[in-house]
């Protein structure tokens, strides 16, 4: 993978303090392809450390698009791939917090079959 460093980026530290838990869907482990794009980012290829129905965790440890930015999301598992937008919720020093705020039914689908399945390989 390339390095990070198509993003443009503001000098201000933007890591966000620890919070409550919010997330509604359980995460799962993993390390899956993904390519992140949004209006001030060239593509971004990276990892997906953990996924969930309701977002995931990119390790992105150079350029990073900043909180609030949405695009595109691409994630390549196996022979799927799944294609949905993201909005970056979270960030510090190794890596940007996204949700999915728009996917299709088959990707939702999908999606739940892949997290079912991870979750099934670590029982």
């Amino acid at each position: 993978m390339e390095a990070n460093t198509a993003c443009k980026t503001k000098p201000s530290d933007q890591t966000m303090p620890h919070k409550v838990e919010q997330r509604q869907h359980a995460r799962q482990l993993s390390q899956i392809e993904v390519e992140f794009s949004s209006a001030d980012c060239q593509p971004l290829h990276t990892l997906a450390e953990n996924i969930s129905l309701g977002g995931a965790w990119l390790t992105l440890s150079l350029k990073q698009p900043d909180i609030g930015a949405v695009g595109k999301l691409h994630a390549k598992i196996n022979d799927l791939n799944l294609y949905m937008m993201a909005k970056v919720v979270r960030k510090n020093s190794i890596g940007v917090g996204v949700t999915f705020i728009d996917m299709g039914f088959e990707t939702y689908d999908r999606l739940r079959k892949i997290m079912q399945h991870i979750d099934n390989q670590s029982e």
